[in-house]
């Protein structure tokens, strides 16, 4: 139809101009225009932007829209240009006389940290009959100018963008992409965004209330290395742990004796008594046998230790996201339910990423906002124990957050944190009036004092 003709140019005109515009969206300098928009609408439109390549193959399209629902805030351009993408490499790799279905359905009481954040989400999952993915190319198909290594990109010709854009432009609105595929069969990708909607803001789901880090587990390091012991002693302060240091191995047995402590991180090269001393000794003494035991070493030959009962082996420099994987195994990290949860305010998504993967380093659970206007209602309904805002963000900027708190009795004792790129005015800091516990800046951002500065507003406020 001409009308599909004449959609199918301009949005190739767009497609082109988001193609050259990729490092921006990987930048996080793309803003969002989130949109009343009716999702039927939407998707009609993205199908019709490939009607005509799919008939010209004999490939059948279908739409599939759960019935009634209201209109969701998205914005409607980026996520066209998702969907035309999936389109096109749905109708692109399916065989002549195959089949595309579009579905768009709401789901609720998704279970998993990053669904947290929302209620309610929509899936958008584009689904064919083509010729599949193996597993071994999914973990890096979402890579720029990477197609699936399949002996056929002479014949499926494409630059390799369309996914990259799509994971990116899916993460700009808060979220996440996935993918299903059987080679031979056929693929599924589902996009996954916030339902957003004005008129139903979000609630929290049974048991989110998040109370504060409980100090109920111990640990004990044992380390003669002094920064390798506050290192150690301070990742398990930010999971929850209090903590006890030894500096040789005969001071950490009569400690273990003494506290009985959940758990021992114990270095091997210990001097006089070693590592293996103290494991063999504890082995013996029926009281402590049980305690697990995280051995840190520069060897990476120490894996008899296992042997010996220890439950797991890190390699120095302790990485934090290491040991808490370690801590996850042993069933010792904190719950999310135990966790001080940091609400991450910034319209960036890039830096909205860094900023959870530090937090989450250090033990935080991590709820996100890409606006001033979502960071109110989240901190109404999820009263996180610290609000980390940035000041900088169009139509509703970090001032109008602060204020929007304080008018609020349910969240003006919520602390905030500023971290921003804006040059802060004395005119700045009197608006702020305040009511907020400290400035840090962008430039020379650094983890450990970030971190620090989050321990001590929590400290402040008696969440940590």
């Amino acid at each position: 139809a001409a009308k599909d003709i004449f959609e199918s140019g301009q949005h190739l005109l767009s497609l082109i101009n988001d193609i050259l515009d990729l490092s921006k969206v990987e930048a996080g300098m793309v803003e969002l225009e989130l949109e009343a928009t009716d999702l039927g609408d939407l998707l009609q439109s993205a199908l019709g932007v490939v009607r005509e390549k799919a008939a010209a193959h004999q490939i059948r399209l279908s739409v599939e829209v759960e019935a009634d629902l209201p209109s969701i805030y998205v914005d409607p351009r980026k996520t066209k240009q998702i969907l035309y993408n999936l389109l096109s490499n749905a109708v692109k790799f399916t065989p002549d006389a195959g089949r595309v279905i579009l579905r768009g359905h709401r789901y609720s009481g998704l279970s998993g940290p990053e669904y947290a954040a929302f209620p309610f989400w929509l899936e958008i999952s584009v689904a064919d009959t083509g010729i599949g993915i193996a597993s071994a190319d999914l973990e890096r198909l979402f890579q720029p100018f990477v197609q699936a290594d399949s002996g056929l990109d002479r014949r499926y010709e494409g630059t390799g963008l369309g996914l990259s854009l799509v994971k990116h432009l899916a993460e700009l609105q808060g979220g996440r992409v996935t993918v299903e595929s059987t080679p031979g069969e056929g693929s599924t990708f589902q996009v996954w965004l916030p339902w957003r909607d004005e008129a139903a803001p979000p609630q929290p789901g049974p048991g989110e209330a998040v109370p504060p880090v409980k100090a109920d587990r111990s640990a004990l390091v044992v380390e003669s290395d002094d920064a390798a012991a506050t290192l150690l002693e301070g990742y398990l302060r930010d999971d929850g742990f209090r903590v006890r240091r030894a500096a040789g191995a005969k001071a950490g047995l009569d400690m273990a004796r003494e506290e009985r402590p959940d758990l021992i991180v114990l270095e091997m090269n210990l001097p006089g008594m070693d590592g293996w001393d103290f494991l063999a000794a504890q082995r013996q003494e029926g009281r402590l046998a049980a305690i697990p035991v995280v051995i840190t070493s520069i060897d990476p030959q120490h894996g008899s230790g296992f042997s010996l009962g220890s439950v797991q082996i890190l390699q120095k420099p302790v990485e934090a996201e290491r040991l808490e994987e370690v801590l996850q195994k042993l069933g010792l990290a904190a719950t999310k339910q135990q966790r001080p949860v940091v609400l991450v305010v910034d319209d960036e998504a890039r830096a909205v990423e860094i900023l959870r993967r530090q937090l989450n380093s250090g033990g935080y659970e991590v709820l996100s906002a890409y606006g001033g206007r979502d960071a109110v209602l989240m901190a109404k309904h999820f009263h996180p124990n610290l609000i980390l805002l940035d000041l900088m963000m169009p139509e509703f900027s970090g001032f109008d957050v602060v204020e929007a708190l304080q008018a609020r009795p349910e969240t003006a004792a919520i602390p905030v944190l500023v971290l921003t790129a804006k040059v802060v005015t004395p005119e700045d800091r009197r608006r702020l009036n305040g009511y907020i516990l400290n400035i840090m800046e962008k430039a020379g951002f650094q983890r450990d004092r970030f971190l620090g500065e989050v321990r001590r507003a929590l400290s402040r406020a008696g969440s940590a």
